[in-house]
Protein backbone atom coordinates (compact mmCIF):
# COMPACT_ATOMS: atom_id res chain seq x y z
CA UNK A 1 0.00 0.00 0.00
CA UNK A 2 1.07 3.58 -0.60
CA UNK A 3 2.23 5.71 2.27
CA UNK A 4 0.10 8.83 3.00
CA UNK A 5 0.71 11.78 0.69
CA UNK A 6 2.75 9.66 -1.72
CA UNK A 7 2.12 10.26 -5.39
CA UNK A 8 1.34 7.02 -7.27
CA UNK A 9 3.71 5.88 -9.98
CA UNK A 10 2.67 5.76 -13.66
CA UNK A 11 2.38 1.97 -13.30
CA UNK A 12 -0.21 2.15 -10.53
CA UNK A 13 -3.58 0.44 -10.96
CA UNK A 14 -6.20 3.16 -10.38
CA UNK A 15 -9.93 2.34 -10.05
CA UNK A 16 -12.98 4.54 -9.48
CA UNK A 17 -14.47 4.12 -5.99
CA UNK A 18 -17.55 6.19 -5.05
CA UNK A 19 -16.84 8.45 -7.99
CA UNK A 20 -13.26 9.08 -6.90
CA UNK A 21 -10.06 7.65 -8.44
CA UNK A 22 -8.46 5.26 -5.96
CA UNK A 23 -5.07 3.58 -6.14
CA UNK A 24 -5.70 -0.15 -5.82
CA UNK A 25 -2.11 -1.32 -6.38
CA UNK A 26 1.16 0.45 -7.01
CA UNK A 27 4.15 -1.83 -7.67
CA UNK A 28 7.52 -0.95 -6.20
CA UNK A 29 10.38 -0.14 -8.60
CA UNK A 30 11.65 -3.69 -8.04
CA UNK A 31 8.27 -5.43 -8.42
CA UNK A 32 7.30 -3.87 -11.75
CA UNK A 33 10.11 -5.37 -13.88
CA UNK A 34 9.54 -8.75 -12.22
CA UNK A 35 5.85 -8.67 -13.11
CA UNK A 36 6.73 -7.76 -16.70
CA UNK A 37 9.21 -10.65 -16.87
CA UNK A 38 6.54 -13.04 -15.58
CA UNK A 39 4.00 -12.07 -18.24
CA UNK A 40 6.51 -11.80 -21.09
CA UNK A 41 5.84 -15.40 -22.16
CA UNK A 42 9.57 -16.18 -22.38
CA UNK A 43 9.46 -18.63 -19.48
CA UNK A 44 6.55 -20.92 -18.54
CA UNK A 45 8.14 -21.42 -15.09
CA UNK A 46 9.42 -18.58 -12.89
CA UNK A 47 10.87 -18.69 -9.35
CA UNK A 48 10.87 -15.40 -7.39
CA UNK A 49 12.95 -15.85 -4.25
CA UNK A 50 14.77 -13.80 -1.64
CA UNK A 51 14.90 -12.87 2.01
CA UNK A 52 11.74 -12.06 3.91
CA UNK A 53 9.88 -8.77 3.44
CA UNK A 54 10.40 -8.15 -0.27
CA UNK A 55 6.67 -8.25 -1.09
CA UNK A 56 6.61 -11.46 -3.14
CA UNK A 57 3.16 -12.72 -2.07
CA UNK A 58 1.50 -9.31 -2.39
CA UNK A 59 2.98 -8.75 -5.84
CA UNK A 60 1.91 -12.20 -7.09
CA UNK A 61 -1.69 -11.82 -5.90
CA UNK A 62 -2.00 -8.50 -7.70
CA UNK A 63 -0.43 -10.00 -10.81
CA UNK A 64 -3.26 -12.55 -10.71
CA UNK A 65 -5.85 -9.76 -10.24
CA UNK A 66 -4.47 -7.78 -13.19
CA UNK A 67 -4.41 -10.78 -15.54
CA UNK A 68 -7.94 -11.70 -14.48
CA UNK A 69 -9.12 -8.16 -15.31
CA UNK A 70 -7.21 -8.09 -18.60
CA UNK A 71 -8.41 -11.40 -20.08
CA UNK A 72 -12.09 -12.43 -19.87
CA UNK A 73 -12.69 -15.88 -18.37
CA UNK A 74 -9.11 -16.03 -17.06
CA UNK A 75 -8.50 -18.70 -14.40
CA UNK A 76 -5.80 -18.69 -11.76
CA UNK A 77 -4.97 -20.70 -8.66
CA UNK A 78 -2.94 -19.72 -5.58
CA UNK A 79 -1.55 -22.54 -3.41
CA UNK A 80 -0.12 -22.29 0.09
CA UNK A 81 0.85 -25.11 2.44
CA UNK A 82 -1.67 -24.61 5.26
CA UNK A 83 -5.06 -22.94 5.26
CA UNK A 84 -4.06 -20.65 8.16
CA UNK A 85 -1.16 -19.28 6.10
CA UNK A 86 -3.50 -18.82 3.13
CA UNK A 87 -5.95 -16.94 5.34
CA UNK A 88 -3.38 -14.57 6.86
CA UNK A 89 -1.47 -13.83 3.65
CA UNK A 90 -4.27 -13.70 1.06
CA UNK A 91 -7.87 -14.40 2.08
CA UNK A 92 -8.12 -11.64 4.70
CA UNK A 93 -7.50 -9.02 1.98
CA UNK A 94 -9.75 -10.36 -0.75
CA UNK A 95 -13.09 -8.87 0.35
CA UNK A 96 -11.70 -5.33 0.19
CA UNK A 97 -9.68 -5.91 -2.98
CA UNK A 98 -12.54 -7.51 -4.88
CA UNK A 99 -14.85 -4.64 -3.94
CA UNK A 100 -12.31 -2.23 -5.43
CA UNK A 101 -12.12 -4.35 -8.59
CA UNK A 102 -15.88 -4.69 -9.04
CA UNK A 103 -16.01 -8.40 -8.26
CA UNK A 104 -16.70 -10.55 -5.23
CA UNK A 105 -14.95 -12.94 -2.89
CA UNK A 106 -16.82 -16.10 -1.85
CA UNK A 107 -15.70 -16.91 1.71
CA UNK A 108 -17.24 -20.38 1.61
CA UNK A 109 -15.64 -21.54 -1.62
CA UNK A 110 -12.52 -19.36 -1.24
CA UNK A 111 -12.87 -18.13 -4.80
CA UNK A 112 -12.71 -14.72 -6.42
CA UNK A 113 -15.12 -13.89 -9.27
CA UNK A 114 -14.70 -10.95 -11.62
CA UNK A 115 -17.30 -9.13 -13.72
CA UNK A 116 -15.74 -10.41 -16.99
CA UNK A 117 -16.10 -14.08 -16.02
CA UNK A 118 -12.58 -14.58 -14.65
CA UNK A 119 -12.20 -16.67 -11.52
CA UNK A 120 -9.47 -17.37 -8.95
CA UNK A 121 -9.08 -20.33 -6.59
CA UNK A 122 -7.21 -20.36 -3.26
CA UNK A 123 -6.22 -23.79 -1.95
CA UNK A 124 -4.04 -25.30 0.81
CA UNK A 125 -1.69 -28.18 0.01
CA UNK A 126 -0.16 -29.98 3.00
CA UNK A 127 -1.06 -33.59 2.12
CA UNK A 128 -1.29 -35.82 -0.96
CA UNK A 129 -5.07 -35.58 -0.63
CA UNK A 130 -4.86 -31.76 -0.84
CA UNK A 131 -2.71 -32.06 -3.97
CA UNK A 132 -5.22 -34.39 -5.63
CA UNK A 133 -8.05 -31.93 -4.88
CA UNK A 134 -6.06 -28.99 -6.25
CA UNK A 135 -5.27 -30.74 -9.54
CA UNK A 136 -8.93 -31.00 -10.50
CA UNK A 137 -9.31 -27.34 -11.48
CA UNK A 138 -7.89 -26.15 -14.80
CA UNK A 139 -6.04 -22.84 -14.63
CA UNK A 140 -3.86 -20.59 -16.78
CA UNK A 141 -1.78 -19.13 -13.95
CA UNK A 142 -0.64 -21.28 -11.02
CA UNK A 143 1.06 -19.60 -8.06
CA UNK A 144 2.85 -21.63 -5.37
CA UNK A 145 3.22 -19.18 -2.50
CA UNK A 146 6.16 -20.15 -0.25
CA UNK A 147 6.87 -22.95 -2.69
CA UNK A 148 9.97 -24.23 -0.79
CA UNK A 149 7.70 -25.26 2.10
CA UNK A 150 5.61 -27.51 -0.18
CA UNK A 151 6.54 -31.06 -1.09
CA UNK A 152 8.10 -31.07 -4.55
CA UNK A 153 6.06 -34.10 -5.63
CA UNK A 154 2.85 -32.18 -4.77
CA UNK A 155 3.81 -29.15 -6.87
CA UNK A 156 4.74 -31.36 -9.82
CA UNK A 157 1.38 -33.11 -9.58
CA UNK A 158 -0.61 -29.85 -9.43
CA UNK A 159 1.18 -28.31 -12.42
CA UNK A 160 -0.69 -30.85 -14.53
CA UNK A 161 -3.74 -28.60 -14.19
CA UNK A 162 -2.06 -25.68 -16.04
CA UNK A 163 -3.30 -25.55 -19.62
CA UNK A 164 -4.60 -22.78 -21.87
CA UNK A 165 -7.29 -23.58 -24.47
CA UNK A 166 -6.97 -22.39 -28.05
CA UNK A 167 -9.45 -19.52 -27.65
CA UNK A 168 -7.54 -18.05 -24.71
CA UNK A 169 -4.21 -18.49 -26.52
CA UNK A 170 -5.55 -16.43 -29.43
CA UNK A 171 -6.32 -13.67 -26.91
CA UNK A 172 -2.67 -13.68 -25.82
CA UNK A 173 -2.92 -15.82 -22.67
CA UNK A 174 0.18 -17.90 -21.98
CA UNK A 175 0.48 -20.58 -19.28
CA UNK A 176 2.62 -19.66 -16.27
CA UNK A 177 3.69 -21.52 -13.12
CA UNK A 178 5.02 -19.03 -10.58
CA UNK A 179 6.96 -20.22 -7.52
CA UNK A 180 7.57 -17.76 -4.67
CA UNK A 181 9.37 -18.01 -1.39
CA UNK A 182 12.18 -17.63 1.07
CA UNK A 183 14.95 -20.16 0.39
CA UNK A 184 14.11 -22.64 3.15
CA UNK A 185 11.98 -25.77 3.17
CA UNK A 186 11.78 -29.37 2.00
CA UNK A 187 11.74 -28.61 -1.73
CA UNK A 188 14.29 -25.79 -1.84
CA UNK A 189 16.94 -28.14 -3.22
CA UNK A 190 14.77 -29.10 -6.22
CA UNK A 191 13.88 -25.46 -6.86
CA UNK A 192 17.58 -24.58 -6.83
CA UNK A 193 18.34 -27.45 -9.17
CA UNK A 194 15.59 -26.57 -11.68
CA UNK A 195 15.74 -22.77 -11.62
CA UNK A 196 19.21 -21.66 -10.50
CA UNK A 197 21.84 -24.38 -10.94
CA UNK A 198 19.92 -25.99 -13.83
CA UNK A 199 21.64 -29.31 -13.19
CA UNK A 200 18.64 -31.66 -13.44
CA UNK A 201 19.81 -35.03 -14.74
CA UNK A 202 17.93 -37.08 -17.37
CA UNK A 203 17.31 -39.70 -14.69
CA UNK A 204 15.42 -37.12 -12.64
CA UNK A 205 13.51 -35.60 -15.55
CA UNK A 206 14.23 -36.65 -19.13
CA UNK A 207 11.95 -33.85 -20.40
CA UNK A 208 13.73 -31.06 -18.53
CA UNK A 209 14.48 -28.03 -20.73
CA UNK A 210 16.59 -25.45 -18.84
CA UNK A 211 15.43 -22.50 -20.98
CA UNK A 212 11.89 -22.99 -19.61
CA UNK A 213 13.00 -22.06 -16.07
CA UNK A 214 13.83 -18.57 -14.86
CA UNK A 215 14.79 -17.30 -11.39
CA UNK A 216 14.52 -13.71 -10.06
CA UNK A 217 15.68 -12.45 -6.67
CA UNK A 218 13.49 -9.93 -4.81
CA UNK A 219 14.90 -8.63 -1.53
CA UNK A 220 13.70 -6.79 1.54
CA UNK A 221 16.18 -4.00 0.76
CA UNK A 222 14.22 -3.26 -2.45
CA UNK A 223 10.94 -2.62 -0.61
CA UNK A 224 10.48 1.13 0.02
CA UNK A 225 7.42 0.53 2.23
CA UNK A 226 9.33 -1.44 4.89
CA UNK A 227 11.29 -0.10 7.85
CA UNK A 228 14.23 -2.18 6.67
CA UNK A 229 16.60 -1.82 9.62
CA UNK A 230 13.89 -2.45 12.21
CA UNK A 231 12.65 -5.51 10.33
CA UNK A 232 16.20 -6.84 9.99
CA UNK A 233 16.68 -6.57 13.74
CA UNK A 234 13.49 -8.55 14.24
CA UNK A 235 14.63 -11.26 11.80
CA UNK A 236 18.08 -11.38 13.40
CA UNK A 237 16.46 -12.33 16.73
CA UNK A 238 15.50 -15.75 15.33
CA UNK A 239 17.18 -18.47 17.40
CA UNK A 240 17.12 -21.07 14.62
CA UNK A 241 20.21 -20.35 12.47
CA UNK A 242 18.62 -21.87 9.37
CA UNK A 243 15.61 -19.54 9.48
CA UNK A 244 17.86 -16.60 10.32
CA UNK A 245 20.04 -17.26 7.26
CA UNK A 246 17.04 -17.73 4.95
CA UNK A 247 14.84 -14.91 6.25
CA UNK A 248 17.54 -12.31 6.93
CA UNK A 249 20.28 -13.04 4.41
CA UNK A 250 18.29 -14.89 1.76
CA UNK A 251 20.70 -17.84 1.87
CA UNK A 252 19.46 -21.30 0.94
CA UNK A 253 18.68 -23.37 4.05
CA UNK A 254 16.87 -26.60 4.82
CA UNK A 255 13.97 -26.67 7.25
CA UNK A 256 14.22 -29.64 9.64
CA UNK A 257 17.55 -30.54 8.06
CA UNK A 258 18.88 -33.56 9.86
CA UNK A 259 22.58 -33.03 9.24
CA UNK A 260 24.82 -30.02 9.74
CA UNK A 261 26.34 -30.45 6.30
CA UNK A 262 28.64 -27.57 5.31
CA UNK A 263 30.09 -27.82 1.79
CA UNK A 264 32.37 -24.88 2.62
CA UNK A 265 33.23 -22.67 5.59
CA UNK A 266 34.34 -19.05 5.14
CA UNK A 267 34.76 -19.69 1.43
CA UNK A 268 37.08 -22.66 1.94
CA UNK A 269 36.21 -26.29 1.14
CA UNK A 270 34.98 -28.15 4.19
CA UNK A 271 32.77 -31.23 3.76
CA UNK A 272 33.07 -30.92 -0.03
CA UNK A 273 36.53 -30.83 -1.64
CA UNK A 274 37.33 -30.20 -5.32
CA UNK A 275 39.54 -33.27 -5.80
CA UNK A 276 41.28 -36.13 -4.06
CA UNK A 277 44.22 -34.84 -2.03
CA UNK A 278 47.80 -35.96 -2.50
CA UNK A 279 49.86 -36.74 0.56
CA UNK A 280 52.94 -34.63 -0.04
CA UNK A 281 54.70 -36.53 -2.82
CA UNK A 282 52.25 -35.60 -5.59
CA UNK A 283 50.91 -39.13 -5.77
CA UNK A 284 47.15 -39.74 -5.50
CA UNK A 285 45.98 -40.86 -2.10
CA UNK A 286 44.56 -43.97 -3.79
CA UNK A 287 48.07 -45.05 -4.79
CA UNK A 288 49.42 -45.01 -1.24
CA UNK A 289 49.79 -48.63 -0.08
CA UNK A 290 48.76 -47.81 3.49
CA UNK A 291 45.44 -46.15 2.46
CA UNK A 292 42.49 -48.54 2.73
CA UNK A 293 39.70 -48.60 0.11
CA UNK A 294 36.10 -49.53 0.98
CA UNK A 295 32.72 -49.56 -0.72
CA UNK A 296 29.13 -49.42 0.49
CA UNK A 297 26.11 -50.35 -1.60
CA UNK A 298 22.39 -49.67 -1.22
CA UNK A 299 20.23 -51.79 -3.51
CA UNK A 300 17.39 -49.79 -5.01
CA UNK A 301 14.32 -51.75 -5.99
CA UNK A 302 12.34 -50.27 -8.88
CA UNK A 303 11.72 -47.35 -9.26
CA UNK A 304 14.37 -46.33 -6.72
CA UNK A 305 18.03 -46.06 -7.74
CA UNK A 306 20.84 -48.33 -6.55
CA UNK A 307 23.94 -46.55 -5.26
CA UNK A 308 27.53 -47.60 -4.58
CA UNK A 309 29.90 -45.25 -2.74
CA UNK A 310 33.69 -45.62 -2.70
CA UNK A 311 35.75 -44.55 0.33
CA UNK A 312 39.45 -43.91 0.96
CA UNK A 313 40.51 -44.10 4.62
CA UNK A 314 43.74 -42.17 5.22
CA UNK A 315 44.56 -41.93 8.90
CA UNK A 316 41.38 -40.66 10.53
CA UNK A 317 40.14 -39.04 7.32
CA UNK A 318 37.31 -40.63 5.34
CA UNK A 319 37.06 -39.40 1.76
CA UNK A 320 34.14 -40.37 -0.48
CA UNK A 321 35.87 -40.29 -3.86
CA UNK A 322 33.38 -41.95 -6.22
CA UNK A 323 29.72 -42.85 -6.56
CA UNK A 324 27.90 -45.11 -8.99
CA UNK A 325 24.15 -44.80 -9.56
CA UNK A 326 21.85 -47.17 -11.47
CA UNK A 327 18.20 -46.98 -12.50
CA UNK A 328 16.22 -50.00 -13.68
CA UNK A 329 19.41 -52.07 -13.93
CA UNK A 330 19.85 -55.81 -13.43
CA UNK A 331 21.63 -56.73 -10.18
CA UNK A 332 24.21 -58.83 -12.03
CA UNK A 333 25.05 -55.92 -14.36
CA UNK A 334 25.40 -53.67 -11.31
CA UNK A 335 27.89 -56.14 -9.85
CA UNK A 336 29.93 -56.08 -13.07
CA UNK A 337 29.91 -52.27 -13.10
CA UNK A 338 31.13 -52.14 -9.48
CA UNK A 339 33.99 -54.51 -10.29
CA UNK A 340 34.89 -52.54 -13.40
CA UNK A 341 35.07 -49.42 -11.21
CA UNK A 342 37.85 -51.13 -9.29
CA UNK A 343 40.08 -50.98 -12.38
CA UNK A 344 42.14 -47.80 -12.78
CA UNK A 345 43.88 -46.89 -16.04
CA UNK A 346 47.18 -45.17 -15.22
CA UNK A 347 48.00 -44.38 -18.85
CA UNK A 348 50.58 -47.13 -19.04
CA UNK A 349 48.74 -50.06 -17.53
CA UNK A 350 45.65 -51.09 -15.61
CA UNK A 351 45.75 -51.29 -11.83
CA UNK A 352 43.23 -52.98 -9.58
CA UNK A 353 42.34 -51.03 -6.46
CA UNK A 354 42.64 -53.31 -3.43
CA UNK A 355 39.17 -53.01 -1.83
CA UNK A 356 39.11 -54.10 1.81
CA UNK A 357 35.34 -54.60 2.10
CA UNK A 358 31.97 -53.78 0.50
CA UNK A 359 29.14 -53.20 3.00
CA UNK A 360 25.48 -53.83 2.18
CA UNK A 361 22.02 -54.07 3.74
CA UNK A 362 21.85 -57.18 5.98
CA UNK A 363 18.45 -58.04 4.51
CA UNK A 364 19.80 -58.19 0.96
CA UNK A 365 19.92 -61.99 1.14
CA UNK A 366 16.16 -62.09 1.76
CA UNK A 367 15.22 -60.24 -1.40
CA UNK A 368 14.95 -61.85 -4.83
CA UNK A 369 17.45 -60.97 -7.51
CA UNK A 370 16.16 -58.51 -10.09
CA UNK A 371 17.88 -60.70 -12.71
CA UNK A 372 15.11 -63.28 -12.37
CA UNK A 373 17.33 -65.93 -10.74
CA UNK A 374 14.92 -67.99 -8.68
CA UNK A 375 15.56 -68.92 -5.04
CA UNK A 376 18.78 -66.93 -4.94
CA UNK A 377 19.17 -63.77 -2.82
CA UNK A 378 20.51 -60.63 -4.44
CA UNK A 379 23.65 -60.75 -2.29
CA UNK A 380 24.50 -64.31 -3.35
CA UNK A 381 23.77 -63.53 -7.00
CA UNK A 382 26.06 -60.47 -6.97
CA UNK A 383 28.80 -62.35 -5.15
CA UNK A 384 28.79 -64.89 -7.97
CA UNK A 385 29.89 -62.26 -10.49
CA UNK A 386 33.56 -61.80 -11.37
CA UNK A 387 35.65 -60.16 -14.09
CA UNK A 388 39.19 -60.84 -15.34
CA UNK A 389 41.75 -58.05 -15.71
CA UNK A 390 45.17 -58.83 -17.18
CA UNK A 391 44.73 -62.46 -16.26
CA UNK A 392 43.72 -61.65 -12.67
CA UNK A 393 40.23 -62.59 -11.59
CA UNK A 394 38.41 -60.32 -9.12
CA UNK A 395 35.08 -60.97 -7.46
CA UNK A 396 32.63 -59.08 -5.28
CA UNK A 397 32.45 -60.40 -1.71
CA UNK A 398 29.81 -58.46 0.25
CA UNK A 399 29.80 -57.80 4.00
CA UNK A 400 26.55 -57.03 5.82
CA UNK A 401 26.26 -53.83 7.84
CA UNK A 402 23.55 -52.55 10.21
CA UNK A 403 20.15 -51.35 9.01
CA UNK A 404 18.84 -48.93 11.64
CA UNK A 405 17.64 -45.44 10.80
CA UNK A 406 18.33 -44.21 14.34
CA UNK A 407 21.92 -45.42 14.05
CA UNK A 408 22.18 -44.03 10.50
CA UNK A 409 21.54 -40.52 11.79
CA UNK A 410 23.91 -40.85 14.73
CA UNK A 411 26.80 -42.24 12.66
CA UNK A 412 26.54 -39.53 9.99
CA UNK A 413 26.18 -36.80 12.63
CA UNK A 414 29.45 -37.90 14.26
CA UNK A 415 31.36 -38.15 10.98
CA UNK A 416 30.27 -34.66 9.89
CA UNK A 417 30.95 -33.07 13.29
CA UNK A 418 34.40 -34.52 14.04
CA UNK A 419 37.58 -32.85 12.84
CA UNK A 420 40.90 -34.62 12.34
CA UNK A 421 42.61 -31.26 12.69
CA UNK A 422 41.33 -27.66 12.74
CA UNK A 423 39.46 -26.92 9.51
CA UNK A 424 39.53 -30.52 8.22
CA UNK A 425 36.46 -32.64 9.04
CA UNK A 426 36.72 -36.38 9.34
CA UNK A 427 34.31 -36.92 6.42
CA UNK A 428 34.87 -35.21 3.07
CA UNK A 429 33.32 -35.75 -0.37
CA UNK A 430 34.90 -35.13 -3.77
CA UNK A 431 32.60 -32.68 -5.56
CA UNK A 432 32.93 -33.76 -9.19
CA UNK A 433 32.64 -37.48 -8.44
CA UNK A 434 29.75 -37.58 -5.94
CA UNK A 435 27.01 -35.12 -7.02
CA UNK A 436 24.11 -37.31 -5.88
CA UNK A 437 25.41 -37.72 -2.32
CA UNK A 438 26.15 -33.98 -2.07
CA UNK A 439 22.65 -33.15 -3.29
CA UNK A 440 20.93 -35.74 -1.07
CA UNK A 441 22.58 -35.04 2.30
CA UNK A 442 20.97 -31.60 2.89
CA UNK A 443 17.53 -32.97 1.91
CA UNK A 444 17.36 -35.53 4.71
CA UNK A 445 14.98 -34.70 7.53
CA UNK A 446 13.96 -35.87 10.96
CA UNK A 447 11.25 -38.46 11.28
CA UNK A 448 8.20 -36.60 12.62
CA UNK A 449 7.60 -39.28 15.25
CA UNK A 450 11.25 -39.79 16.22
CA UNK A 451 13.62 -36.80 15.95
CA UNK A 452 16.67 -39.08 16.27
CA UNK A 453 15.65 -41.10 13.23
CA UNK A 454 16.40 -40.57 9.55
CA UNK A 455 13.04 -40.18 7.78
CA UNK A 456 12.24 -42.01 4.59
CA UNK A 457 13.07 -39.88 1.58
CA UNK A 458 13.01 -40.33 -2.17
CA UNK A 459 16.73 -39.52 -2.33
CA UNK A 460 18.02 -41.27 0.78
CA UNK A 461 19.88 -44.07 -1.06
CA UNK A 462 23.36 -42.48 -1.15
CA UNK A 463 22.89 -41.41 2.46
CA UNK A 464 21.94 -44.95 3.50
CA UNK A 465 25.00 -46.31 1.68
CA UNK A 466 27.15 -43.80 3.58
CA UNK A 467 25.61 -44.98 6.85
CA UNK A 468 26.27 -48.66 6.04
CA UNK A 469 29.95 -47.82 5.77
CA UNK A 470 30.11 -45.62 8.88
CA UNK A 471 28.36 -48.28 10.99
CA UNK A 472 30.91 -50.92 10.01
CA UNK A 473 34.38 -51.55 11.43
CA UNK A 474 36.75 -48.94 10.01
CA UNK A 475 40.30 -49.14 11.34
CA UNK A 476 42.40 -46.01 11.24
CA UNK A 477 45.32 -46.23 8.88
CA UNK A 478 48.80 -44.77 9.13
CA UNK A 479 51.84 -44.52 6.86
CA UNK A 480 54.73 -46.84 7.70
CA UNK A 481 57.39 -45.36 10.02
CA UNK A 482 60.27 -43.65 8.27
CA UNK A 483 63.66 -45.00 9.45
CA UNK A 484 65.81 -41.90 9.40
CA UNK A 485 69.42 -42.10 10.69
CA UNK A 486 70.07 -39.31 13.21
CA UNK A 487 72.63 -36.74 12.11
CA UNK A 488 74.95 -37.51 15.05
CA UNK A 489 75.04 -41.17 14.00
CA UNK A 490 75.76 -40.26 10.37
CA UNK A 491 78.73 -38.14 11.52
CA UNK A 492 80.03 -40.92 13.74
CA UNK A 493 79.90 -43.44 10.92
CA UNK A 494 81.84 -41.12 8.63
CA UNK A 495 84.99 -41.32 10.85
CA UNK A 496 87.40 -44.16 11.62
CA UNK A 497 86.61 -43.84 15.30
CA UNK A 498 83.52 -45.93 15.08
CA UNK A 499 84.55 -48.93 17.18
CA UNK A 500 84.25 -48.71 20.92
CA UNK A 501 87.75 -48.78 22.44
CA UNK A 502 89.63 -49.08 19.17
CA UNK A 503 92.38 -46.77 20.47
CA UNK A 504 92.89 -48.46 23.80
CA UNK A 505 93.32 -51.96 22.48
CA UNK A 506 96.99 -53.07 22.45
CA UNK A 507 97.87 -54.26 19.01
CA UNK A 508 100.36 -57.01 18.37
CA UNK A 509 102.59 -57.10 15.33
Amino acid sequence: MLEPNTKPSPAALVVVKNGQPTVAFDPTPAQLPIMLECVSGKWPNVFVWGNRGGGKSYMARWLAHILALTFPNFRYKIIRRRFGELQENHLDFLTHEMELLGGEYNKTEHTTRYSNGSIGYFRPCATPEDAEKAIGTECYLLIFDESPTLEWEHTVLITGSVRVPEKARRQGVKPLVLHLGNPIGPSVNQLWSYFINKDVSPDENDKYFPADYHAIELRLEQNPYQDIEAYKRRLASQTDPQYRRAWLEGERSFEQALFDFKPSVDGKPYHVIPELPSLGDGKSVLMEPWVRIYRAYDHGFYPDPAVCLWFAVAGKRIIVFKEQVWYRTDALQIARDILQGQVINTGYSQQILPVSATYVDPSLDLKMSSSGVQNVGTKAAMEGVSITVDGQRIGLPLDTSINSREQFASAIHRALAEEVEPGIPRLQIVASECPYLIKALPQQRYDEHNPAKLADHKHDHPVVALAYFLLSYIPETAPPPINRIPQWLKELRSTSRNTLGNESVRRRY
